[in-house]
């Protein structure tokens, strides 16, 4: 069963759970050779979002063009779990939202439009990030569009052989996309990678790589 949130407003401020915290948050390690300032974050992250991290604000208000990208999808369905109350002979009614009805597939691309928001507001030109499976890569890619920022994508190297069909959206997105390579010493990062992409392949799995690289 479905709810109807058609007539459910898309919030204009975030919820932050710094607020209502019972206890203080320890403070960040600085990096090595800095004074605990700030400056060991001001390099990878927009202050804005430093700020964000540190405030108790309980409301966040959300940039406009953010809320804006987010009213493309946004509200989600929500749905009762009907079969999970039966297995578990509840009586109470279980309800759950689903986030993958936009185009990285789960509620990742929440927060990567946000942060591309952000790092496009400070200036940055191209964001590089790394993905395991390809869903955080694809929510990154798909985040930056319309705030004219180039992304590189390092995807780990099983992934970006076994899933091809996740580095093509990426790329069809706009990504440069870069398998990740082993920095181990000894060669054995390597090594398994080769053991991994030289195993046979079941027919199935061969023409599901055929038909998600194939040309057009």
């Amino acid at each position: 069963m479905s709810v109807n949130t058609h007539d459910i407003s898309v919030p204009t401020h975030w919820y932050n759970v710094l607020a209502d915290l019972p206890f203080e948050l320890p403070p960040d390690i600085p990096a090595e050779n800095s004074t605990g300032r700030g400056e060991s974050v001001k390099l990878q992250l927009p202050m804005a979002m430093v700020r964000q991290s540190t405030t108790t604000r309980r409301s966040i208000p959300i940039p406009e063009p953010v809320r804006a990208r987010y009213l493309s999808w946004r509200p989600t369905p929500l749905k009762r779990a009907h079969a999970l109350e039966r297995a578990i002979g509840t009586r109470s009614r279980i309800y759950y939202k689903y986030e993958g009805g936009n185009a990285s597939g789960s509620h990742k691309l929440c927060t990567a439009l946000a942060q591309a928001y952000y790092y496009a507001t400070a200036g940055a030109t191209r964001l590089v990030t790394g993905t395991g499976a390809g869903q955080w890569g694809t929510a990154t890619r798909d985040g930056l569009s319309g705030f004219g920022l180039g992304c590189t994508v390092y995807m780990v190297n099983r992934s970006f052989h076994e899933k091809p069909y996740r580095k093509t959206i990426m790329s069809l997105y706009g990504a440069d996309v870069i398998p990740s390579r082993p920095a181990s010493a000894d060669g054995n990062g390597h090594a398994g990678i080769h053991r991994a992409t030289s195993r046979t392949r079941s027919p199935r799995r061969s023409r599901t790589r055929c038909g998600t690289t194939a040309p057009g």
